[in-house]
């Protein structure tokens, strides 16, 4: 599944869940530090996967706000692709996610 933005997301995963979430921490609507505590509060254990540009250009902290609010990996862009999919295997392999 995928969503355009925040709002979007929070809306199809009602009826359409997924097995792992990766999110841009810029997003339209809702953010993706607000869809990170949203889907905490609705499922803990899914797993999540925040990713940002942003927070070296702006030195905002977005990747550890999104850490903090239940993001089990958090990536700044750009990054490699083969650690993206070392880390979608550890949590999916995981037999719950924290």
């Amino acid at each position: 599944m995928t969503a355009g933005n925040g709002r979007e997301a929070l809306d199809r995963l009602k009826t359409h869940p997924v097995d792992l979430i990766l999110t841009d921490l810029m997003m339209p609507e809702v953010s993706g530090i607000e869809l990170i505590r949203t889907l905490r509060t609705r499922n803990a254990r899914i797993p999540i996967i925040a990713m940002s540009a942003d927070a070296d250009l702006r030195d905002d902290q977005s990747l550890e706000r999104a850490a903090q609010a239940g993001a089990q990996v958090v990536l700044e862009k750009p990054f490699a692709m083969n650690r993206l999919i070392r880390e979608l295997r550890v949590l999916l392999s995981a037999p719950e996610a924290p």
